[in-house]
């Protein structure tokens, strides 16, 4: 359990951040839900109301903001809280529009960043969190219930994963080129086929061949190294 005591007249507003458990690729989170059980005491009886999102979650160049029902959060009382790892009810953090599908899939696929709201409300005296889950979709039976609206797509040449949102081995991806879609194209590596994999070079905005054992030079063209 975490648990944080607020200062007289803090006012700053406070989220818990979560770890990398809950980061990168989580495409198979998609339409499931995240649960939190969170309790909170306020100075006054009831705690002075304070809107903001409640979750923040942030990947690929998308921020987006999750709010609960104010009557949902009661001080002094343990609760269980569910946000659902899906579009609705989720808006964007810079301009207020609401997430689509593709938006919400292209954050799930490198999320950077989950942040749970531990200041609820304005006159907070107390916060604690424990046990945040995330519903996560397996291939093979578990006694559970089936995933809804998951998809995995048949990917053409250089892409993979389940919404084709990675690039296979012997491809790079030139984030230059948005033609395929906003994260950039998939382009095959010019090492030759004697790399082991290549990458954007962050520097000169060209590629870096990472050759395999026994080539060697720009394009692992050259027998040695």
């Amino acid at each position: 359990q975490l648990a944080y005591t607020y200062s007289q007249g803090d006012s700053q507003v406070y989220y818990w951040s979560l770890p990398r458990q809950f980061l990168g690729n989580r495409l198979t989170a998609y339409m499931g839900n995240m649960t939190f059980t969170q309790r909170f005491t306020a100075r006054s009886p009831a705690g002075l109301p304070l809107r903001d999102d409640d979750i923040i979650m942030t990947g690929n160049g998308v921020s987006v903001g999750y709010r609960l029902s104010p009557s949902s959060r009661l001080a002094g009382v343990e609760q269980r809280l569910v946000v659902p790892t899906m579009e609705e009810g989720w808006t964007h953090r810079d301009t207020g529009g609401q997430v689509d599908r593709e938006q919400f899939l292209r954050l799930l696929s490198d999320l950077e960043s989950v942040l749970v709201r531990a200041t609820v409300v304005r006159d907070m005296d107390t916060a604690f969190l424990r046990r945040v889950t995330m519903d996560i979709a397996v291939p093979q039976a578990t006694g559970g219930p089936l995933v809804r609206g998951a998809e995995e797509c048949r990917c053409p040449p250089g892409y993979r994963g389940l919404s084709c949102e990675q690039c296979s081995p012997g491809y790079y991806r030139d984030s230059t080129d948005r033609s395929q879609g906003p994260l950039g194209r998939c382009v095959s590596c010019p090492c030759n086929g004697n790399e082991d994999s290549c990458q954007e070079a962050a520097s000169s905005g060209g590629v870096e061949c990472l050759c395999k054992d026994g080539w060697a030079g720009r394009t692992c063209a050259d027998r040695g190294g």
